[in-house]
């Protein structure tokens, strides 16, 4: 490799700067798809908790219920 070529090397060509743009362009929307669903399922899971507490304060609530009428 000559001097000249050195110089001027460059580790991308603008072609494959595009597409390296492009694909960094890309992950970065995977990236906040990704936090998009995971915020959304931590909702789900809170939700689901939520849910499983009052099934069982009912439940406790039948079961004293039931205890002091028997």
């Amino acid at each position: 490799m000559s001097h000249d070529r050195i110089n001027s090397y460059q580790p991308f060509s603008t072609p494959d700067r595009h597409i390296a743009s492009q694909f960094l362009e890309f992950l970065e929307s995977l990236k906040e798809e990704f936090c998009r669903i995971h915020k959304k399922n931590r909702t789900i899971a809170a939700q689901i908790t939520e849910m499983k507490r009052n099934i069982a304060k009912q439940k406790l609530l039948s079961f004293i219920g039931r205890y002091k009428k028997g």
